[in-house]
């Protein structure tokens, strides 16, 4: 190359690379290159593993909060087992008592609430049937339509395909409250309550439906971030959702869902569902 420029002819200061030297500096451009793609590579590999990192860290903080939960709900269920003996067998003599003086709607109530205690309190522990759960939701209703006399109106209907499936304790009655307290309660004329269970792709569906008050869009965040404030009357609105939510979530994990749907003046429909299990998939 040196030779093909003619002499006079040849920039001064400017070195002429020969073809040898010409490939060793793009070969070393090349290998540069290189470096830099695989520094590229490192980097976006460590930003990946930092993103993982956090979202490992968020679900083990998540997983804590749950657990916490779990237990101080454990622990509240136990400090309420107050000589429960007695409880049940004074409302026993009352239930006789009633029934003695041909009271049956008061036995009844009272043999409603001996049973509810009895569930809450010695199974809170433990895996129940949708069948007992729903039991437990029939009596609920019981109690509260004589307290509200006649204003609420209630219908349960559930198909027997599911009615075997296992699930925590105290999960349906809490949606049932909710709708009774901070849906119907407030309506001087009351309402209606409709609840349905029903088997859909291998996962137990409950729905709880009330044509009541309804609820904000920021009371239903506040749900779901766990975050249920008092409202003008001094009762937790929201409390017994945000449980549910998260022994559901401590049980099933991700497979669990709990839907909100409902606006103020328009009432609210809860929908649950959860994998359909029976004695030999669930967890006793």
């Amino acid at each position: 190359m040196e030779d093909d420029c003619p002499p006079g002819e040849r920039p001064e200061g400017l070195t002429i690379l020969t073809p040898e030297r010409l490939e060793m500096v793009c070969k070393l451009l090349a290998f540069i290159g290189g470096r830099i793609t695989d520094l590229s590579q490192v980097l976006l590999s460590n930003r990946q593993l930092e993103e993982q990192r956090a979202h490992f860290l968020h679900f083990m903080q998540r997983q804590h909060q749950l657990e916490e939960a779990l237990r101080d709900a454990e622990l509240k269920a136990l400090q309420s087992q107050v000589n429960p003996h007695f409880m049940f067998n004074a409302l026993n003599v009352i239930a006789r008592l009633a029934l003695l003086q041909k009271d049956f709607q008061t036995e009844r109530v009272v043999g409603a609430l001996a049973r509810l205690m009895r569930y809450s309190l010695y199974q809170v522990k433990v895996m129940v049937t949708v069948r007992e759960e729903v039991k437990a939701v029939q009596d609920y209703l019981l109690i509260q339509k004589a307290r509200f006399q006649g204003r609420i109106d209630s219908s349960v209907e559930v198909d027997e395909k599911v009615l075997e499936a296992k699930m925590p304790c105290m999960i349906l009655q809490p949606l049932v409250e909710n709708a009774c307290l901070h849906g119907l309660e407030p309506l001087k004329q009351g309402g209606t309550i409709k609840v349905r269970g029903w088997m859909e792709n291998s996962q137990v569906c409950f729905q709880i439906e009330d044509n009541g008050v309804g609820m904000s869009e920021q009371l239903k965040k506040d749900i779901f971030h766990m975050q249920v404030k008092s409202d003008s009357r001094g009762q937790v609105s929201g409390l017994g959702l945000a449980n549910v939510l998260r022994r559901m979530q401590y049980q099933f994990g991700s497979s669990c869902a709990l839907d909100i749907n409902s606006s103020p003046g328009k009432g609210t429909c809860l929908k649950l569902s959860f994998p359909y299990q029976t004695g030999e998939g669930a967890s006793d």
